[in-house]
């Protein structure tokens, strides 16, 4: 819900917990761009789009999965160095159907050294690459899953929390729920008496609940909560129920009863697939989807790859807002469609923002009340500092930026719905859910909003990028133009950037090589916006010494060529 983690078994994973000395080098990293005409490469074949990127980014790839839906093909690269996977380097290929250009997506790491181990990963630690093997564990202690990074010693040295926070024959049932919650349907403030009073039987409250008809699963002589879209299971044998079931039609309970929350859960996600259906994405996400309405007594939820959706029961009940359940829900969905890509401060935000503007949207389709605030029945715990989050924040991108990834995701969350009331609801869902498969890890916001415009383009061939475009642009995610001229490409690729790790170390300098750019401007600025260095280039190369950013932080280095093109990429110091 409000804590983004992941579940993992694979290795791209953003750096905290035990070894925070080069947290920042992970955390702060950026992916890249490239974009290529069909022509560049053979085919389309796996084989051979590998071939031609090991070609192009110098390094060694591996095939690691293959995605796609009807307007796009998706396949994920993971780096090697003789053969050992390198910790967070990957190259991501998506083939659009209908376009005449693919795009790379990559972040790949060009000084590992040539003998580590013959087996396990690369991983940079102490300003030096070292082997590694890597676990995942549940922590007793903390209560946590971890992937936990030992050295060849097997001793621990890196554990990172990582979960995203947030069959027989079928039969329909009837099943009271709120829709969406409480507060929504009555158009009430959070005020007595429409407040918790620590899950009690409220009359006001119970009398928001109505009934409604969802498919079930019937077996033998019983009806149970699970169907082709969810299977029940109990995470945590402390705050966990058994499945709920009844032998009758009817799944009628008050919301002091744990039984309620498990009937929201699935009533809400079976009608939010049954509308991904209809909208064309019925194969997206992990079918069944294991889930436990009582998983744990936090005021939080989360998604585990690998476990399921575990809603939270401190403060107000976590599965008595819709919102709450369908943000999770989404979570999985993203992770299916991108596995192992929400790493990197701006992309854990836009993660957030992104499963909160799904939950909102599907709470619009009922009822609009209060749509402004995310969570409007469960946000309402101030002793624990959880209040919602604004669905209409008029944030300014970069500005606006803090180390907080869920204050950033209003800004993400905001932009999508200020899209949302130019296109409409089933345009940009399905623009949200078609960006699910390009997302990677290290994205910033003005890179997706490029993806959400190449996800226009694959589903109704740019028709909406000059909306698309203005509407990013109104809170600087993209810069302004006076007009879009969608005859021609608006994408651009990155600069290759090169020695990024022992320029933010002070060991060696950075180049960032421009070849279709010749010539041009440069300038850094520091995060108050305040240009520190400026020059020319010419050959379509750029050099930077090391230590001439001087202090330690994040930088940001504006090129301008001649012919037109600008990019502006992030550099760390540490």
């Amino acid at each position: 819900m409000r804590t983004l983690t992941l579940l993992s078994l694979l290795i791209f994973i953003t750096m905290q917990g035990i070894s925070q000395n080069n947290s920042a080098f992970y955390a702060h990293r950026e992916a890249h761009f490239l974009y290529y005409p069909n022509t560049s490469c053979e085919s389309t074949d796996l084989k051979k789009v590998g071939q031609f990127l090991e070609t192009a980014l110098h390094c060694e790839l591996e095939a690691n999965i293959t995605r796609g839906t009807e307007a796009s093909t998706v396949y994920h690269f993971r780096q090697l160095k003789n053969q050992a996977p390198v910790y967070h380097g990957f190259a991501n290929v998506i083939f659009n159907h209908n376009t005449s250009q693919f795009l790379v997506i990559y972040d790949v790491f060009q000084d590992v050294p040539e003998q580590l181990l013959d087996k396990g990963f690369s991983w940079y630690f102490n300003n030096e690459w070292i082997p590694v093997s890597i676990q995942t564990k549940y922590n007793e202690e903390t209560q946590n899953v971890e992937e936990q990074i030992f050295d060849t010693q097997h001793h621990l040295i890196n554990a990172t929390d990582i979960a995203l926070y947030a069959f027989p024959k079928d039969s329909t049932v009837r099943v009271k729920v709120f829709n969406t919650d409480p507060l929504t349907t009555a158009h009430k403030t959070y005020t007595a008496p429409y407040i918790d009073y620590n899950d009690s039987d409220v009359a006001v409250l119970n009398a928001e609940r109505i009934w409604k008809q969802v498919t079930a699963t019937f077996n033998l002589d019983t009806f149970w909560l699970r169907n082709r879209y969810l299977v029940p299971f109990k995470y945590n044998l402390n705050t966990s129920y058994d499945p709920v079931y009844r032998k009758d039609t009817s799944f009628d309970y008050t919301r002091h009863q744990h039984e309620f929350e498990d009937v929201m859960v699935f009533y809400h996600i079976t009608t939010f697939h049954k509308y991904l259906t209809s909208i064309g994405f019925d194969t997206i996400g992990y079918l069944p989807t294991p889930y436990d309405a009582h998983g744990q007594k936090d005021d939080n939820s989360m998604f585990l790859p690998g476990w399921g959706l575990i809603y939270g029961t401190g403060g107000i009940d976590d599965a008595e807002d819709a919102e709450v359940i369908v943000h999770e829900y989404s979570h999985s969905l993203r992770e299916y469609a991108s596995p192992n890509t929400a790493n990197g401060l701006e992309r854990q935000a836009i993660e957030e923002g992104m499963m909160d503007y799904m939950a909102t949207t599907y709470k619009f389709s009922i009822d609009s009340f209060g749509w402004k605030k995310f969570a409007f029945w469960d946000g309402n715990n101030p002793s624990v500092g959880w209040v919602g989050r604004n669905m209409a924040s008029p944030k300014i991108y970069p500005q606006a930026l803090t180390g907080n990834i869920y204050d950033n995701s209003e800004l993400w969350s905001s932009a999508l719905l200020r899209i949302y009331f130019k296109l409409g609801k089933t345009i940009t869902d399905r623009l949200t859910l078609q960006t699910f498969y390009y997302l990677t890890n290290n994205l910033t916001m003005p890179q997706t909003a490029y993806l959400f415009i190449r996800a226009d383009s694959a589903l109704y061939g740019g028709v909406h990028t000059e909306t698309i475009w203005r509407t990013f642009a109104e809170t600087h995610i993209l810069p302004w133009y006076t007009g879009v001229n969608t005859s021609k490409p608006i994408f651009t690729s990155s600069p290759l950037i090169l020695n990024a790790m022992k320029f933010a170390t002070g060991q060696g300098s950075l180049e960032i090589l421009l070849s279709s750019h010749p010539q041009g401007t440069y300038q850094v600025f520091n995060n108050l916006n305040q240009c520190i260095l400026s020059g020319n280039f010419e050959g379509g190369n750029i050099t930077l010494a090391p230590g001439i950013l001087g202090a330690s932080g994040i930088y940001y280095l504006s090129i301008v060529a001649k012919d037109g093109y600008q990019s502006t990429s992030k550099i760390v110091v540490e």
